[in-house]
């Protein structure tokens, strides 16, 4: 067996591990309950303590995947986004758009900026004829047009849902903070005591960091946490 075929079977044999511990429900229970049992460390909040008393939104696409963002979750993002009433939205994880579909949908007025490396993202809002014209999609990484987002205007409203390792999420939030208007919310996606293994999920470990110098919370009921600069 050559160097290279060697290097492919441990690779895939690898890969079958993962696969089976990440899989495996008694191993993610155990991962869960005992040895990542107190990863969400953050305040809580009450989702109707950052939305408008009786705030109603549209949802166009239920979450019939198990990939799709929770029903629970998309609601609660909708309505933050819509209680913000931003001109400017900013999204850094685009996957098929469905998220970014909907706060199009909910936020009329805004403008939404939308980044993923994925050449197909966005495909339920690309689909659509007309698409979105309020929609602009941009498959690069967020962080090589990170100059000019810092030269331009600030956005009203950020949603963080791409890639979760620690380092990603820690550059993605930084230069969320940088790009947030006066008065501006951000929502992190998957603030959830899952995924611990192999570093799949680091939002909680980054979070509870970065909120010893800023007010993030959890919010209660749905895995989400949120952000909002003073006016």
């Amino acid at each position: 067996m050559s160097n290279i075929d060697g290097a492919l079977q441990r690779f895939r044999l690898n890969l079958g591990i993962k696969g089976f511990l990440t899989r495996n429900f008694l191993v993610q229970g155990f991962v869960t309950n005992v040895i990542a049992k107190n990863r969400l460390k953050l305040p809580t909040i009450e989702l109707a303590e950052i939305t408008d008393p009786g705030c109603s939104v549209s949802i166009r696409i239920l979450p019939l995947r198990p990939w799709d963002t929770p029903y629970d979750d998309i609601v609660a993002i909708c309505a933050i986004a819509k209680t913000t009433k931003p001109r400017r939205i900013l999204e850094i994880g685009t996957a098929r758009g469905r998220t970014t579909l909907l706060l199009s949908d909910n936020c009329p007025e805004a403008e939404i900026s939308t980044y993923d490396i994925e050449p197909d993202a966005g495909s339920y809002f690309k689909t659509l004829n007309p698409p979105p014209a309020r929609i602009t999609l941009s498959t690069s990484d967020i962080h090589s047009d990170a100059a000019r987002l810092r030269n331009g205007e600030k956005f009203n409203f950020i949603f963080i849902d791409a890639n979760h390792i620690e380092s990603a999420v820690r550059a993605d939030s930084e230069l969320a903070f940088e790009l947030l208007a006066p008065g501006g919310v951000i929502v992190w996606h998957d603030y959830a005591n899952s995924d611990y293994l192999f570093g799949y999920n680091r939002v909680p470990e980054v979070l509870a960091a970065l909120s010893m110098d800023r007010s993030i919370r959890g919010v209660l009921g749905v895995e989400l946490a949120v952000y909002r600069s003073n006016a």
